[in-house]
């Protein structure tokens, strides 16, 4: 099953000039990889636009994996440059859904989830499908789907299509829509989130 690699970091100030020019050196070398079923990237409004989500789909896990062995890795990529202040941040997670739907929407809404010290991970695991469950419910164009980080089984995240940040906002306004910061959830598991425009790199 497809696999989806989850990378962010804080970008340099320039990195959208000339059409993200900067990071289309990385971009190119991920899309000619063995396994790589597609790129795309993103940065979050709620960051001024100022943080960067990579989102590569992987055909399995063991291709990223080899990639990442290569003596030049990762220096090959050359993305060094895009990158202001703490590192890359990288995550693989299995999704329990179509994880097209958000890749694929205007807007992707991301969810991260860590589990609480001291609270079992089935819990959150718990409300996390009854979040998708009533989401679906509301915005059947774009099912909502989750996955655990290959990292740390207890982060979770959470993708959901929109077609406009808007739209979410009217959405969570409306009294019956099941509103992801539920006190249940806030109580288990610390969560973050935030919107994205996807890019779509063709491989």
């Amino acid at each position: 099953m497809p696999i989806v690699e989850i990378a962010h970091w804080a970008a340099v100030k320039n990195v959208k000039e000339n059409g993200c020019k900067l990071l289309k050196p990385a971009l190119e070398t991920l899309k000619k990889q063995k396994g790589c079923l597609g790129v795309r990237y993103g940065f979050v409004e709620e960051h001024h636009k100022l943080f960067v989500y990579l989102f590569v789909v992987w055909d399995k896990y063991e291709d990223h994996a080899a990639f990442m062995k290569q003596p030049d890795y990762p220096g090959v990529l050359g993305i060094e440059q895009c990158i202001s202040e703490g590192g890359i941040d990288v995550n693989h997670v299995e999704f329990t859904g179509d994880f097209n739907k958000a890749l694929n929407a205007p807007v992707m809404e991301v969810s991260v989830i860590n589990t609480k010290k001291g609270t079992v991970k089935e819990l959150v695991i718990g409300y996390i499908d009854t979040l998708a469950a009533k989401v679906a419910a509301k915005n059947v164009k774009y099912e909502p789907t989750w996955g655990t980080a290959r990292e740390n089984d207890n982060r979770f995240y959470v993708l959901i299509g929109w077609d406009s940040v808007d739209a979410h906002k009217h959405a969570i306004n409306d009294p019956n829509y099941f509103h992801p910061f539920d006190d249940d959830l806030k109580a288990a598991a610390s969560l973050k989130t935030f919107h994205i425009h996807l890019e779509k790199e063709k491989t």
